[in-house]
């Protein structure tokens, strides 16, 4: 559920998480506070102490106090596709260059490209430079499949000099798609016991290169 342009709220059970895009921070919402926070983008009239809920809201920092809930905000509950199966790349491009080159090529660029804007960039910057990536997104004369693609990054994955993780991979998987006409989405995933985060790269209702048993146990919360 988006707040703002900088704060997102995902609600799971009785509780909550606050993403916050300008600090790059989660914070976790008990069932008081969620129950507020429900109250108050219902546009219930409910008063606590003799404070509106909203400016209870306010003053604790969980939504900014320019924010009005509009229908459309109401409705942008969570993403809709929930991840049912898992696409798994194979080994018949090997571990390296040499088999697709034109393909790995991009997904090393799409790599080095993460790997920039995480350093230079802003959380908040990141997703806003992604959101246009994505938005520029042209579909091909002859589409690439999407296997090619995620076999590709796999075989270059180890010529980049970065361990793994999944705030680099996920983004450049997403980019190198994008980059081949395919609308793979990145999505940000909580969860509150024990509390995570985590982002992976999804088509459709596929996982990709995760196991989407896994990624079930994560409340989206972001989805670029």
């Amino acid at each position: 559920m988006q707040l703002s342009a900088e704060a997102y709220l995902a609600i799971v059970g009785d509780c909550s998480v606050l993403l916050d895009l300008r600090e790059d921070k989660y914070r976790l919402l008990g069932a008081r506070l969620t129950q507020v926070v429900i109250d108050a983008l219902g546009g219930s009239p409910d008063e606590h102490h003799g404070v509106s809920v909203r400016s209870e809201l306010v003053a604790r920092g969980v939504i900014p106090e320019a924010y009005q809930p509009t229908a459309t905000d109401q409705a942008r509950v969570k993403f809709e596709s929930t991840a049912e199966a898992t696409l798994w790349p194979t080994r018949r491009y090997g571990l390296g260059l040499g088999s697709a080159p034109r393909l790995s090529l991009s997904a090393l660029r799409a790599l080095l490209e993460t790997r920039s804007l995480l350093r230079k960039r802003s959380f908040l910057e990141t997703v806003e430079h992604l959101r246009r990536k994505r938005g520029g997104l042209r579909e091909r004369e002859k589409p690439i499949e999407r296997q090619d693609l995620l076999d590709s990054f796999f075989a270059a994955r180890p010529w980049f000099p970065t361990e793994p993780i999944c705030r680099l991979d996920a983004p450049a998987m997403c980019l190198h798609f994008w980059r081949h006409g395919i609308d793979a989405r990145l999505v940000f995933g909580v969860r509150v016991r024990p509390f995570g985060a985590h982002c992976w790269a999804q088509l459709g209702t596929l996982a990709l290169s995760e196991p989407h048993r896994k990624l079930q146990q994560y409340t989206p919360i972001l989805v670029v």
